[in-house]
């Protein structure tokens, strides 16, 4: 699948307890993978959350291949690249090198979805990087000082990982500040339930109005288009399920009256 057709039309806000890993799948860079990337990612919760290292073999089919790696830098807590130089020679009297191709294609598809707090760059050399990720911080680690770069990774990864929760609260402010009363409305009277759907030839005037704005900001995504006399049928995002706790949570906090359902 093109990259693009899964971002615009199967990408999720729901996350997995997964760093997705890309690294070259040179046998020459199985040591740090072993030794280094995965004990330092599964060795030990990380903010609470316990992490599964996850890279994709190379060895399967190309269609395969590209779903799952699409799939893995869009639902992955972190996106961790090692961008190492994979190559180098010897160009008249100047010295050439190579980084990874898959590998910094797996970063450019992380920099198109993903915030760039949830990107970790490492990196053995100190050679120039390519102009498209030079402006990004890239870790320096030495892979035959096993502990330190397992010390330094897990530091670097609970780092970002508090710095996207930081960023998650400002956008959930950010979101709550933007709802109209339409959509408080919409999100209020169905957040007990799990999934959403309005029968009926058409919405209910509010829904049509406000339905697409809660979509635009992720609170709820489609899970099965409707046909026929069944409706469209949506459910909440992880993002969208906190905001409709919290306004579900006001509601009872202000001993507000309950609402009607509108399915």
């Amino acid at each position: 699948m093109h990259p693009r057709v899964f971002l615009d039309s199967l990408w999720r806000n729901d996350l997995r307890n997964e760093v997705f890993v890309a690294m070259s799948f040179d046998p020459r860079f199985d040591d740090r993978w072993i030794r280094i990337f995965k004990p330092a990612i599964e060795q030990q919760p990380i903010e609470g959350i316990k992490l599964t290292a996850v890279r994709v073999d190379i060895r399967r089919s190309g269609n395969s291949i590209l779903s799952e790696i699409i799939d893995g830098v869009a639902h992955s807590h972190l996106v961790f690249a090692d961008v190492s130089v994979t190559d180098t020679w010897q160009h008249g009297d100047s010295e050439r090198w190579a980084r990874n191709g898959n590998v910094m294609y797996e970063v450019g598809l992380a920099m198109a979805c993903r915030q760039p707090v949830e990107i970790v760059l490492v990196r053995d050399d100190r050679l120039p990087l390519l102009f498209d990720i030079s402006h990004i911080p890239v870790l320096q680690f030495d892979p035959l000082s096993v502990d330190e770069s397992i010390t330094v990774i897990q530091a670097v990864l609970q780092d970002r990982l508090r710095e996207r929760e930081l960023i998650k609260d400002l956008r959930f402010a950010s979101t709550m500040e933007s709802l109209a009363q339409l959509e408080i409305n919409i999100i209020r009277q169905n957040a007990h339930l799990s999934f959403l759907g309005w029968k009926g030839p058409s919405y209910p005037a509010a829904v049509g109005i406000a339905l697409p704005r809660i979509l635009d900001k992720r609170i709820l995504r489609l899970v099965r288009p409707g046909n026929g006399d069944n409706p469209d049928v949506y459910t909440w995002t992880a993002f969208g399920r906190a905001v409709a706790d919290y306004i579900k949570g006001m509601e009872a906090t202000l001993n507000l009256p309950q609402s009607e359902e509108l399915l």
